[in-house]
This record gives structure tokens, sequence and C-alpha cells, in this order.
């Protein structure tokens, strides 16, 4: 990938809207934002004295994001692009700029008849913003292919390569969404297969391939397949504003299934590692009559109540407020809390992220 500086002017707009630039289309003005093409643009844009007393994040494909209110300092757009490909036998070593769109990629791949990204086909964002999330779906996460990613810190300056190990990934979770954007992601490794082996056994896919017929799919017809699924499931931001699930599959110990199956022997639940077990939030959210339901400007999707949709707020706290709610319901009806997802983003915080 070419990642070597670019001789051009910097790109900085003042008193942005940032409505097109989240799926949310949640409305907030930004002070400044400055469109970093290349490592030497940021570190130009790090060192300009306008920027350093002020706080930043880093924005790509804001997906992952809510808006609480204006900000006040530096949004770092991230528009690094570039792939690299080195293969190696079966295996395809792919290093992506992380502004590239994660779609784009997922079908670059799956074109191309490499395996690993084809369960993760449709996740909206960013390659930059996989790893923050440890993206995941249909029981692949960007952990099982990833290999290291470059990044800069955005206090020093420093460069750093971080393995998997370093970057402590978990459930939607990493290093990076704990430590609150301290670093600007440059370009991410993952480690790809031409030795194909579909992960089919997870709920859904099995009943859509037989409906296809297809017995031995290729790469590509499962990105096609799960691209479908999701189209299906979830709605397009650009149609429907919104940010994907707003709350994480809650993960209990396998001790409270029985209690919760006394009351609720419907519950969906899904075994993990370590004695515990997954809870469908979706689920637990549509049993609290929360589907399809509207409150003022914000909803849930009528077909997945785990999605939340924007129906015209004027800040991101309105959101919030409808997803609190939610949150009360569920705890008083099942005792379990809720997670939010996706990261709320506030003019106080005062620290860069990269979502």
């Amino acid at each position: 990938m070419d990642t070597k500086p670019k001789s051009h002017a910097l790109r900085v707009a003042e008193n942005v809207q940032l409505k097109s630039l989240n799926s949310l289309s949640v409305p907030s003005v930004a002070r400044f934002v400055g469109h970093v093409e290349s490592v030497e643009d940021l570190s130009d844009l790090l060192s300009d004295s306008r920027f350093t007393a002020i706080p930043k994040w880093v924005l790509g494909g804001g997906s992952n994001i809510v808006l609480l209110n204006d900000f006040p300092g530096l949004v770092l757009l991230n528009q690094i692009r570039g792939i690299d490909v080195r293969e190696q036998g079966d295996e395809v070593w792919i290093t992506v700029g992380a502004g590239e769109c994660w779609h784009d990629l997922v079908r670059f791949t799956a074109r191309s008849n490499w395996s690993g990204l084809e369960n993760l086909s449709l996740i909206p964002g960013s390659v930059g913003a996989a790893p923050v999330q440890n993206i995941g779906a249909y029981g692949v996460e960007l952990a099982d292919v990833f290999q290291h990613l470059d990044a800069v810190h955005l206090g020093s300056g420093e460069k750093r390569i971080f393995s998997r190990e370093q970057c402590q990934f978990s459930y939607r979770d990493s290093f990076f969404k704990q430590t609150k954007g301290e670093f600007f992601i440059v370009s991410v490794t993952l480690k790809l297969s031409k030795k194909y082996q579909p992960k089919i056994d997870y709920h859904g896919i099995q009943a859509a391939l037989e409906q296809r017929a297809w017995v031995n799919p290729s790469v590509l017809q499962m990105s096609d397949l799960i691209s479908e699924i999701r189209a299906i499931k979830l709605p397009d931001p650009i149609h429907v504003p919104n940010a994907g699930s707003f709350f994480k599959n809650p993960v209990v110990p396998e001790t409270e299934l029985p209690r919760l199956r006394a009351d609720h022997p419907d519950i969906v639940s899904f075994p993990q590692a370590n004695h515990k077990v997954k809870i469908a939030a979706g689920w637990l959210i549509e049993q609290c009559g929360w589907k399809g339901k509207r409150v003022g400007q914000v909803g849930t999707y009528a077909k997945q109540a785990l999605v939340l949709v924007n129906y015209g707020v004027r800040n991101g706290q309105e959101i919030i407020e409808f997803a609190e709610q939610i949150k009360t319901d569920v705890k008083s009806t099942f005792g379990i809390e809720l997670e939010i997802e996706p990261q709320l983003i506030g003019s106080t915080e005062g620290l860069a992220r990269q979502y």
C-alpha cells in the first residue's frame, strides 16, 4: 500500500455540519474538520498551532457513533486509501488503508476468491473502525483474520504497530475502544486463505443455503447471501438513518439461564466460552414491546428491535433518552443490563475517537 507523503495543501474546513458524515444523520457542528489522506497530513494537522490545545476525534465511516451535541475541536477525517496484497502459497496477506470502505474490501476479496471476510459482508463503516469495534457477524469476528495494524499516537505522534494480542480483542471491544481513541489507525493487515471452508453453522445461513440449493457455495456466493440476509433484517442508513445494532448482546453466566428460562422458556441464547451464555438483545427488547415503537423522533426498526431509527432528532441526546427507556424495561423484566454499542461522542469528552 502506498503510504508515501503527498505534496498537497491541507484541507481544513471550519464550522462543518456532520449530519451527512454519520449514519444516524444526527445534526452536529464541528469547529474544524481536517481531511487526512496520508501520515504526512496527520503529522501536519497535529503540529498546527491552531489545533494543539483543542479536543480531537477521528471519524471514519461514521456508522457506529452517536453525536450528542456540537464538537468544539478538530475532527480528523480518515481518508487514507490503498490496498497491498502479498500471496504466500495458500495464504493471502492484505494491508488496507484505514479510510477504505469495509464492504468494498469484503467484495474485493470475495471476487478474488480469498476467504475470511465473506460473513462480514455489508457491515457499514471504514476499515480503520473494524478493529476498534472488533466487528463480527454470523459466527465470524475481525480478530479471526487480523494480523496487525499501524497507528499513530495522537499525543506524541509516535508510530506504532499493534499485534492481535496487543489489540486485546473481545466481544465488540478492543484496546482502542478502551483507551478512548488515543490512536489514529493508519492501516490494517489481515491474513486470508485461498482454501475455502465456509462458516455456515450460524442460525439462518443454513436455511438460506437450502432455499438456494447451494451445497458448496463459493466465497462470492456466501458474500452475496450474507448481504441479502442483512439487507432484509437491517435498514439501509441512506434511506433510514441508523447505527446498526444499538445494543450489545448481553453475556451472562450459564447459571443464570435456568432462572431466565423458568419465566421465559422461549428466550434466545447461544453458548459461549468460559461457562457463559449470550442472550439475543433484540429478543429481549421485542418481548418488552419495543419492536417498531416510536417516541417523538426516535423509534425501533419494525423488522429488528435491536436497531434504533432517527426520524428527525435535534441532537443525539434524544436518541440516548429513548435507549435508556428500553434499558430500563429490559432490566425490570429480565434483570439484565443492556449495554449501548455505538460510541457516544460529546463536546465534553475531549479525547480522539475513531468510528
